[in-house]
């Protein structure tokens, strides 16, 4: 095969009974490396970093149990129906997308039960979550897991998969959020109005996403299902894309505010 990117199996181990694989090392490397991250700016911020790490629990755990189940839901239904018992095989499938709504939801029980404004901390997530999503999306490049459509060996970002040239969308996104995460470390250097990182996230992603998956493989060829005519992940972006708004209304309002009252943006200790 001639195309640029070879294709091959991740590479794994076992520790006795247990098999490690690449995959899991780098998922768990994206979220040590995103709390570690968050905390220390927290840190800067005023904010007790123990406190975000208690925040960042309330987020991965629901975000993992999101990422299952809406993945069995939204993108294996016949299965779920037949042998509903699937949905408790956390590690089985994943939806990124599902990932968020879960941890959406547990930001929303977080900010119920402790009573404390949301929004400082997920900005403080979401400032670093480019970096974490750059090692996600390496998992999912090494473990090959998001086939794409055909394409020619002459496409320098194809991969060489077993039934030849596919574009690889978990490699594709990967670029995105490494780019990103240079974008986000840019604006650590100014404290930003709230709002900003969501606004950045949100809408930046929900656009390409939704352009990538009609890159996706057909569910007949290995792919996701579609509904309309497009993929679950696709018909969130819509409602991805209203968060991003409504994020940069609020940093609009928040920066006139500032400059009602005077205020200057200060240069902010780096991360």
């Amino acid at each position: 095969m001639a195309a640029v990117l070879p294709y091959c199996q991740q590479p794994n181990f076992d520790l006795g009974p247990i098999p490690i694989h690449a995959f899991g090392l780098l998922v768990f490397a994206a979220i040590a490396v995103g709390t570690e991250l968050a905390s220390r700016r927290a840190r800067l911020a005023g904010i007790d970093p123990e406190s975000m790490v208690s925040y960042a629990t309330w987020l991965v755990v629901p975000g993992f149990l999101g990422a299952h189940v809406l993945d069995s839901i939204w993108y294996h239904p016949a299965e779920v129906l037949e042998n509903p018992s699937t949905l408790l095989a956390v590690f089985s499938g994943m939806s990124s997308f599902g990932g968020f709504v879960g941890a959406a939801g547990g930001a929303i029980a977080w900010r119920f039960f402790k009573a404390e404004p949301m929004l400082p901390r997920v900005e403080l997530v979401l400032s670093v979550f480019p970096i974490s999503w750059t090692l996600g999306r390496a998992a999912c490049t090494v473990a090959h897991d998001h086939p794409g459509l055909r394409t020619t060996a002459t496409n320098p970002l194809a991969f060489a998969y077993p039934d030849g040239p596919r574009w690889d969308l978990g490699f594709l996104e990967m670029l995105f959020a490494l780019g990103l995460s240079l974008v986000c470390v840019r604006l650590w250097r100014r404290e930003q109005p709230l709002g900003t990182y969501t606004a950045l996230v949100c809408l930046s992603y929900a656009p390409l996403r939704f352009g990538l998956d009609f890159l996706r493989a057909e569910a007949a060829d290995g792919g996701d299902a579609r509904y309309g005519g497009l993929t679950p992940a696709q018909w969130a972006c819509f409602a991805l894309a209203a968060v991003g708004l409504l994020a940069l209304r609020t940093a609009r309002d928040e920066r006139g505010r500032r400059r009602r009252a005077g205020g200057e943006e200060v240069e902010a200790p780096m991360a």
